[in-house]
């Protein structure tokens, strides 16, 4: 059975494209949880384990990523003090998209507040 459809697009804009999700299409939507690794210092890990981090740590967490390569989470927060070390990361998070940024709200104080926007509990 031949499918004709109504209009002829002309431009990209008009071409007609499915709305449902697809390969690639955002883990929030298809119900995957997001792993998230929090990079603080002091009170701040604290914060981060009652809001039930899945990986937290200090220096420890960012010698590991820069030794290993180690990138086993969807999203990284960091305190802004503890900035300095995580800087040195550059060229491993940068290409994947998981260093953290104030525009993406992923540099902040209140780390507790951000990881609950970043993984809803369920």
């Amino acid at each position: 059975m031949k499918r004709r459809s109504a209009f002829a697009p002309r431009r990209w804009s008009e071409a007609c494209r499915p709305d449902g999700p697809w390969h690639g299409c955002n883990a929030e939507r298809l119900g995957k949880s997001k792993k998230v690794l929090v990079i603080a210092s002091g009170d701040k890990i604290r914060e981060a384990q009652e809001a039930s981090a899945d990986y937290f740590g200090r220096e420890e967490m960012v010698n590991k990523i820069q030794s290993e390569g180690w990138v086993g989470y969807d999203a990284m927060i960091a305190t802004p003090d503890m900035m300095r070390s995580v800087g040195k990361l550059g060229e491993v998070l940068g290409p994947r998209g998981l260093m953290p940024n104030p525009k993406t709200g992923t540099i902040r104080v209140d780390v507790g507040k951000r990881f609950t926007r970043l993984k809803p509990v369920r």
